[in-house]
């Protein structure tokens, strides 16, 4: 995500108004967190935090720029990531954080509105995180009330509901703005089985009309923007450009396996489709098969996690593993080692059941492993 960083950076360094100050002790916390110095972390977490303070002071009396505002949204968020990846230390919550990034976002955006440039990059961290904090609440027990306001509030997206720019996979998210929309649809259709809702007539036509959207889902390389952008037919000139597949590359493998954890976590936990059902088999299949040809590896926790959680062989969990591996030495500050520790704990869950001969609801699982941490988990 070199954009963002440089972004971030530029952010910080542009003056000393609080909100620049917010950005650059946030950046500061995080850079001593990974060198291990915990109390040096903390302490520019707090001097982060007071002038994120005085910025919301000045915005509550209507005193605030949007330039100012965009800085005050990505201090919030650089220090709602602090507290995800400092969840075993912290009595702090990281929904503080997101959720005045949230206040601050929703003060200054403008329905059905195509964002460009810094704004629109700010805004798909925004979702992006949203959207994963989402599916993090739904399996999480017992409901935390920050968690559960969240998942209710609407997402905000950068671009218009038409635009084809929603089909772009974009560095941050590493899948389009339209697969995690579709996302964000599917958690929604997730129900407790004694929901009366659960596999219901119109829940499985909900379930259905995901499933063709996924399956017709396409999600473009971002140096196809200009292809996506002037199809040669004006009649779909909102529509990304299905006669120009997307080249193999790391970009369109990473993006695809959020497609394909996507389609499975609907049938699975969604629709309660048991892991022998052929079309789930298949999805797997597909998925472990790009995890073995993706290098270095993806490094994305969701669709890992996803993934992982219907390995059944000795094979198919070296292959995850792998995977995880990889990805840990690529990012050793993410959630990535969170996500490992999940998936182990899923393992011996889905082992137990096996040797019981009890039978398996994965979403039992999903809630189990999720819960199973201090604090809802980050995914991103």
């Amino acid at each position: 995500m070199p954009e963002l960083y440089l972004l971030l950076m530029k952010m910080s360094l542009a003056d000393e108004t609080p909100s620049a100050l917010a950005a650059r002790h946030a950046i500061a916390g995080l850079s001593y967190q990974h060198l291990g110095q915990h109390k040096t972390a903390a302490m520019h977490q707090t001097k982060s935090l007071r002038a994120l303070q005085t910025v919301i002071g000045r915005l509550a009396a209507g005193d605030l720029e949007a330039t100012q505002a965009l800085r005050a949204m990505a201090a919030s968020m650089l220090l709602n990531i602090f507290e995800t990846l400092n969840f075993d230390r912290s009595p702090l919550h990281w929904t503080i954080f997101f959720c005045g990034c949230k206040k601050i976002l929703n003060l200054f955006h403008v329905p059905h509105t195509t964002y460009e440039g810094d704004p629109a990059l700010i805004l798909d961290w925004i979702f992006y995180h949203d959207t994963l904090y989402k599916f993090s609440e739904r399996h999480w027990y017992p409901r935390h009330p920050r968690l559960v306001q969240l998942a209710k509030q609407e997402k905000i997206i950068s671009k218009a509901k038409l635009s084809p720019m929603r089909h772009i996979i974009l560095p941050i998210t590493g899948c389009s703005l339209h697969l995690l929309v579709l996302l964000s649809q599917i958690v929604d259709a997730v129900h407790d089985r004694t929901d009366p809702r659960h596999l219901s007539p119109s829940h499985l036509a909900t379930i259905h009309s995901l499933e063709q959207q996924l399956s017709a889902l396409t999600q473009l390389p971002s140096n196809r923007i200009s292809a996506a952008l002037n199809a040669d037919d004006n009649k779909h000139a909102h529509e990304p450009a299905a006669g120009l597949p997307p080249e193999e590359s790391a970009e369109t493998r990473q993006a695809e396996l959020y497609r394909l954890a996507a389609h499975i976590y609907l049938l699975r936990v969604a629709r309660a489709a048991p892991p022998t059902d052929p079309t789930v088999l298949a999805l797997v299949d597909k998925a472990l098969d790009l995890l073995r040809r993706s290098s270095p590896g993806c490094s994305r926790p969701w669709p890992l996690f996803v993934v992982a959680l219907e390995a059944r062989t000795d094979a198919q969990r070296r292959v995850v593993s792998d995977a995880l591996r990889d990805g840990l030495a690529r990012r050793p500050l993410g959630n990535l080692q969170i996500v490992r520790r999940m998936v182990h704990a899923a393992w011996v869950q889905i082992d137990l059941h096996a040797e019981s001969g009890t039978g398996e609801d994965v979403m039992g699982v999903y809630n189990t492993v999720v819960s199973g941490l201090r604090v809802p988990p980050s995914f991103t």
